[in-house]
């Protein structure tokens, strides 16, 4: 059996359910490692949203109940963890 380790996950950030932020970064999982800047901030990539992905991160948002929230998410499939911030 072989374990698929996508080699990038976006993170989505709401504020209200009615805002939604992404971002794209290399997923350490590939080689433990994460994409730095000189200033050793972590990179990361804009990601623009579908209606539907949109939908999604609504929707969770409510589901939950909280304000602000970030949802990790696999190729905007489903959500696999959301933590409230």
């Amino acid at each position: 059996m072989y374990v698929v380790v996508i080699p990038v996950y976006v993170q989505v950030y709401t504020v209200g359910p009615d805002y939604a932020h992404a971002e794209a970064r290399k997923s350490p999982a590939l080689d433990g490692k994460v994409e730095r800047n000189k200033d050793g901030k972590e990179i990361r990539y804009p990601v623009l949203l579908s209606a539907k992905e949109k939908l999604i991160a609504r929707t969770v948002c409510l589901a939950f109940k909280v304000h602000t929230l970030c949802v990790h998410v696999h190729q905007f499939e489903f959500p696999c963890l959301v933590s409230k911030l």
